[in-house]
Protein backbone atom coordinates (compact mmCIF):
# COMPACT_ATOMS: atom_id res chain seq x y z
CA UNK A 1 0.00 0.00 0.00
CA UNK A 2 1.36 3.42 -0.96
CA UNK A 3 1.13 6.46 1.14
CA UNK A 4 -0.26 9.64 -0.31
CA UNK A 5 2.16 12.52 0.00
CA UNK A 6 1.23 14.98 2.70
CA UNK A 7 1.02 18.67 1.83
CA UNK A 8 3.82 20.79 3.28
CA UNK A 9 3.10 22.50 6.56
CA UNK A 10 1.81 26.08 6.22
CA UNK A 11 4.43 28.81 6.25
CA UNK A 12 4.55 30.95 9.36
CA UNK A 13 2.73 34.21 8.88
CA UNK A 14 4.52 37.49 9.32
CA UNK A 15 3.60 39.43 12.42
CA UNK A 16 1.02 42.11 11.75
CA UNK A 17 2.56 45.44 10.88
CA UNK A 18 1.68 48.50 12.92
CA UNK A 19 -0.60 50.90 11.15
CA UNK A 20 -0.98 54.42 12.43
CA UNK A 21 -4.52 55.54 13.07
CA UNK A 22 -5.84 58.03 10.54
CA UNK A 23 -4.84 61.58 11.38
CA UNK A 24 -7.48 64.30 11.51
CA UNK A 25 -7.36 66.85 8.74
CA UNK A 26 -5.06 69.73 9.57
CA UNK A 27 -6.44 73.25 9.44
CA UNK A 28 -3.43 74.24 7.33
CA UNK A 29 -5.08 72.75 4.23
CA UNK A 30 -8.10 74.99 4.73
CA UNK A 31 -5.77 77.87 5.48
CA UNK A 32 -4.34 77.74 1.96
CA UNK A 33 -7.67 78.53 0.31
CA UNK A 34 -8.65 81.82 -1.29
CA UNK A 35 -10.81 82.96 1.66
CA UNK A 36 -9.03 82.16 4.88
CA UNK A 37 -10.82 82.50 8.18
CA UNK A 38 -8.88 83.64 11.23
CA UNK A 39 -7.91 80.76 13.52
CA UNK A 40 -8.19 83.06 16.53
CA UNK A 41 -11.64 84.63 16.18
CA UNK A 42 -13.11 82.51 13.37
CA UNK A 43 -13.85 85.65 11.38
CA UNK A 44 -11.58 87.35 8.99
CA UNK A 45 -10.56 88.08 6.36
CA UNK A 46 -6.81 87.68 6.61
CA UNK A 47 -5.02 90.30 4.55
CA UNK A 48 -1.57 91.70 4.01
CA UNK A 49 -1.47 95.26 5.30
CA UNK A 50 0.01 98.01 3.15
CA UNK A 51 2.05 99.46 6.02
CA UNK A 52 2.81 98.46 9.62
CA UNK A 53 4.24 100.61 12.41
CA UNK A 54 6.77 97.89 13.29
CA UNK A 55 7.89 96.86 9.81
CA UNK A 56 7.03 99.68 7.44
CA UNK A 57 6.26 98.62 3.89
CA UNK A 58 8.30 95.40 3.83
CA UNK A 59 8.39 93.95 7.38
CA UNK A 60 5.31 91.75 7.01
CA UNK A 61 6.53 90.52 3.60
CA UNK A 62 9.94 89.57 5.01
CA UNK A 63 8.30 87.66 7.87
CA UNK A 64 5.56 86.07 5.76
CA UNK A 65 2.70 87.13 8.04
CA UNK A 66 -0.75 88.56 7.51
CA UNK A 67 -3.27 90.15 9.83
CA UNK A 68 -6.88 89.40 10.66
CA UNK A 69 -8.96 92.50 10.03
CA UNK A 70 -11.40 91.58 12.78
CA UNK A 71 -9.22 90.68 15.80
CA UNK A 72 -5.93 92.24 14.56
CA UNK A 73 -3.85 89.09 15.30
CA UNK A 74 -0.89 88.15 13.09
CA UNK A 75 -0.72 84.73 11.40
CA UNK A 76 2.04 83.02 9.38
CA UNK A 77 0.82 82.64 5.79
CA UNK A 78 2.39 79.28 5.01
CA UNK A 79 1.43 77.40 8.16
CA UNK A 80 -1.46 79.25 9.79
CA UNK A 81 0.43 79.43 13.10
CA UNK A 82 0.43 82.60 15.23
CA UNK A 83 2.93 85.17 13.94
CA UNK A 84 3.35 87.18 17.16
CA UNK A 85 6.77 85.65 17.92
CA UNK A 86 8.10 86.56 14.48
CA UNK A 87 6.87 90.12 14.87
CA UNK A 88 8.41 90.45 18.36
CA UNK A 89 11.80 89.09 17.22
CA UNK A 90 11.74 91.46 14.22
CA UNK A 91 11.01 94.45 16.49
CA UNK A 92 13.62 93.52 19.12
CA UNK A 93 16.26 92.98 16.45
CA UNK A 94 15.52 96.40 14.96
CA UNK A 95 15.69 98.10 18.36
CA UNK A 96 18.99 96.40 19.28
CA UNK A 97 20.55 97.28 15.91
CA UNK A 98 19.35 100.87 16.26
CA UNK A 99 20.88 101.19 19.73
CA UNK A 100 24.18 99.67 18.56
CA UNK A 101 24.45 101.89 15.48
CA UNK A 102 23.43 104.95 17.50
CA UNK A 103 25.99 104.13 20.20
CA UNK A 104 28.77 103.75 17.65
CA UNK A 105 27.78 107.04 16.03
CA UNK A 106 27.74 108.89 19.38
CA UNK A 107 31.12 107.35 20.28
CA UNK A 108 32.74 108.55 17.05
CA UNK A 109 31.14 111.98 17.43
CA UNK A 110 32.65 112.32 20.90
CA UNK A 111 36.12 111.42 19.56
CA UNK A 112 36.12 114.12 16.89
Amino acid sequence: MTRDPQPPPPLPTAPPTYQQPPQPALPVADYAGSHRACRGCGGGPLEEPGFTWWGGLVGHKILGVEQCKRCKKWWVKSTGQPGDTRVAVYMITGIVLGILIGGVWVYYMMLS
